[in-house]
Order: structure tokens, then sequence, then C-alpha cells
């Protein structure tokens, strides 16, 4: 397995948006699209888990915080879910 060098650009290809699975070199964007494509609160969750630990532009406990917020979010959301079926369920 070759490891193929990582390339950087500030604008088009942060370092803290690459990562190597395999020894092959990804750009966060592409895992989080597989994973998240049709769930962009948790894309972006997710996004702020990749910034920690590799230099982005905040500091880690920062990136930490905003992937709190988004997880959140989500969390709210679901239980807005939940609620609305258990109360349709109920009215039956």
């Amino acid at each position: 397995m070759t490891n193929t060098p990582l390339s950087f650009d500030p604008v088009q290809h942060p370092k803290h948006y690459k990562l190597r699975v395999n020894g092959q070199p990804i750009e966060a964007w592409d895992l989080l699209d597989s994973l998240f494509g049709r769930n962009p609160t948790l894309w972006n969750a997710a996004k702020y888990l990749f910034r920690v630990g590799s230099g982005g532009k905040d500091n880690d406990l920062q990136d930490l915080k905003k992937c709190r917020q988004f997880l959140s979010r989500e969390i709210d959301r679901l239980e807005h879910l939940e609620n609305a079926v258990n109360v349709t369920a109920v009215k039956k």
C-alpha cells in the first residue's frame, strides 16, 4: 500500500480537513458526504470533530463546543419527532 502525499491549499484543500484512510488521502467532506449526505446537522457536527487536533482555524475547545451545538440541535429535532409520533400513537 502506497502512501500518496497529501497536498494542502488553505482555500481549496485545508490541512485541517485532510486525513488518511488505509493509507490513502481523503478529504473530510468526501467522507462526510458518504456518511451524512442527507443530514446537514450531523455533517457539520462531524466536520468540527475532524478539525480537533489538526491545527484548524480555531482551538480544540471551540471546535468541540461547535460540534456539541450541532449535536444538541439534532437531538432536539429527533426528540421533537419522537414526541410527535408518541402523541399521534396515543390519539389512535
